[in-house]
């Protein structure tokens, strides 16, 4: 099995955080790429294109919903996973995601140690 290459796009250092250490436990370790500026994501999808990115929803200058328009058809086309990985419990953002296009859209887990299952499951499906 070879190592993904992961996009992790939220403008929270600590979740990000969170998530980059529940994915480097595992094996064999995922390679990382995290922006906290949203303006840089549809560049940075196009030149790493990763095998699954990780989508924050509210972020300043660009939102999720915004960057995920910009990228869909490339992530289709490529058959890439773009999950929306957001604080939001709103039933009208994850309808949103997921009709955009997004492969799939998960709540921010409340628990450190629900980061490590995420983790897993995320790699596990979508890659």
């Amino acid at each position: 099995m070879t190592s993904k290459k992961i996009l992790i796009v939220d403008d929270d250092a600590f979740d990000n955080s969170l998530i980059e250490r529940a994915l480097r436990k595992l094996s064999p370790p995922c390679d990382i790429v995290i922006l906290d500026d949203s303006r840089l994501a549809v560049v940075t999808f196009a030149t790493l294109a990763p095998d699954l990115t990780l989508l924050d929803i509210n972020m300043p200058h660009v939102d999720g919903f915004q960057v995920l328009l910009q990228i869909i058809e490339q992530a289709r086309m490529n058959k890439k996973a773009i999950v929306m990985l957001s604080g939001s419990t709103n039933p009208l953002d994850k309808e949103r995601a997921l009709e955009i296009g997004a492969s799939d859209y998960r709540v921010k887990p409340s628990l450190l140690a629900e980061y490590d299952s995420l983790a897993e499951e995320l790699i596990r499906l979508h890659t």
